[in-house]
């Protein structure tokens, strides 16, 4: 459990073990250009991401790219088809 009651839980996203934050409330799933950048590979060449804003509970306003995401494995629940935007959003910072 992080600060502000959200749920944190392990898991995997195209095998890349991550923390995911379970936010009920937000539009959108977000992560971070550290996990962006260890799916890279997985980009076809010459295919370039689409950029999008995000905004949070602040004015803050943030650009990131848009991508669907490997398969995420939250400890043998899978789930698809997810659309994430990638970028470096200020919540990252704050959950260090």
């Amino acid at each position: 459990m992080l600060p502000g009651g959200l749920l944190a839980v392990s898991a995997r996203v195209g095998g890349v073990r991550v923390e995911a934050v379970i936010d009920t409330g937000s539009e959108r799933t977000i992560a971070n250009n550290a996990l962006r950048d260890a799916l890279a590979w997985r980009r076809r060449k010459g295919e370039v991401a689409r950029v999008t804003d995000v905004y949070g509970a602040t004015t803050e306003v943030a650009s990131g790219q848009v991508d669907k995401a490997p398969t995420i494995d939250f400890g043998g629940v899978k789930i698809s088809n997810v659309t994430v935007v990638y970028g470096d959003f200020h919540i990252f910072r704050v959950w260090g």
